[in-house]
């Protein structure tokens, strides 16, 4: 008797134990794993089914870069409902080799020999991040990629009524800064101490780029998509939903900062990845994400791609920080720091990674 009665406990105790760990356990919608390993550049899926996430955004009333000292403060937008689709996003930064097979050519500051005393000791220059390219270099590289995979391009730009012939742009082609010279060859500053610039190419055109439906090759993040991946993908992990960077709330751990990057890039993911698997989402360089930037005021929305056209004279949204932010400030290395440049802006602190539709 004594022993039917231990069984019958045992037994309850095991069904109690294993509902409260289903309870606890919540399902995840995402795999850790690399999606398909020989795909190049690497992917990792975010999301398998869509998914509704509320209230992850955080803003400034206006971006840093417009901020005047002491003006404003970083503010939590109301509660938003955002619902994104399946998509998979690339493990690392796109690198310089990456972009090099593409392109076929390469802009990068840190080349080796610009660097300020080479590449950094037992690191591989070609897996450094592509950087110094605007966000017009950055759809091409991800339509020519696309084309290159045998995927339909994910972007449409028109010039004179015709698509452009994306397999044969060169750097000419694609819209670039250019910093004006007066007669003697020096650079030209105005009053406020700003270089004089201007863009040389269909600027136009190009800012009225479009998605292309039923695409499915590569293409930038979104905001939503990038804040949803850099937080881990799981707003039921709660603890890595909240963590200040990608993957960790001590910087170091993460991120290449003013403070240990010897004011330069690195090769990606010699730090610590978040959760899902992805690496450099805080720190090395900043990422250009598909949206023109506006203060953000979403609701109940799905897939949001940012406003049709540019607000203001705001430009396009970039995030994660680089490796000149300083780790001591509230800076754009924080997951939740928002802030934006001007789509020609060619600086060696910005890069950029890929999505895919899943």
């Amino acid at each position: 008797m004594k022993k039917f009665k231990f069984f019958l406990a045992l037994i309850g105790f095991v069904m109690i134990f294993s509902f409260t760990n289903c309870h606890l356990q919540q399902p995840q919608n995402y795999e850790l794993d690399d999606d398909d390993p020989n795909e190049y550049p690497q992917m990792v899926t975010i999301i398998k089914k869509e998914t509704t996430v509320e209230g992850f955004f955080t803003s400034d009333v206006f971006p840093a870069s417009r901020k005047k000292q002491g003006e404003g403060k970083p503010d939590l937008i109301k509660k938003s409902h955002v619902t994104l689709s399946p998509y998979k996003m690339s493990k690392y930064l796109v690198t310089q080799d990456l972009f090099k097979e593409v392109m076929g050519w390469n802009i990068c500051y840190f080349s080796g020999k610009n660097d300020r005393g080479g590449t950094p000791n037992s690191e591989e220059q070609k897996k450094r991040p592509e950087e110094q390219m605007n966000w017009y270099h950055a759809i091409a590289f991800c339509n020519r990629l696309s084309i290159k995979r045998g995927l339909k391009p994910c972007y449409s730009v028109k010039i004179d009524g015709n698509e452009v012939e994306w397999t044969k742009l060169q750097y000419k082609n694609i819209p670039y800064l250019v910093y004006d010279q007066d007669e003697q060859g020096n650079y030209m500053k105005d009053d406020y101490g700003n270089w004089v610039t201007h863009v040389e190419g269909k600027k136009t055109e190009w800012d009225a780029c479009t998605l292309v439906e039923g695409a499915n090759g590569y293409r930038l993040p979104t905001e939503a998509e990038w804040e949803f991946a850099a937080r881990g993908g799981n707003q039921n992990d709660t603890v890595n939903w909240k963590k200040n960077y990608a993957g960790d709330n001590k910087v170091d751990t993460v991120a290449w900062h003013k403070g240990n990057s010897n004011d330069a890039t690195h090769q990606v993911g010699l730090k610590a990845p978040n959760s899902l698997g992805l690496y450099d989402m805080s720190g090395n360089v900043e990422e250009w994400c598909f949206d023109w930037y506006s203060n953000i005021g979403i609701d109940d929305t799905k897939n949001p791609k940012g406003p049709e056209k540019q607000q203001l004279t705001f430009g396009r949204v970039i995030r994660g920080g680089c490796f000149r932010d300083d780790q001591y400030l509230v800076t754009r290395l924080n997951i939740g720091k928002r802030s934006e440049l001007a789509p020609e802006t060619q600086l060696y602190t910005l890069g950029f990674r890929v999505v895919r539709n899943r």
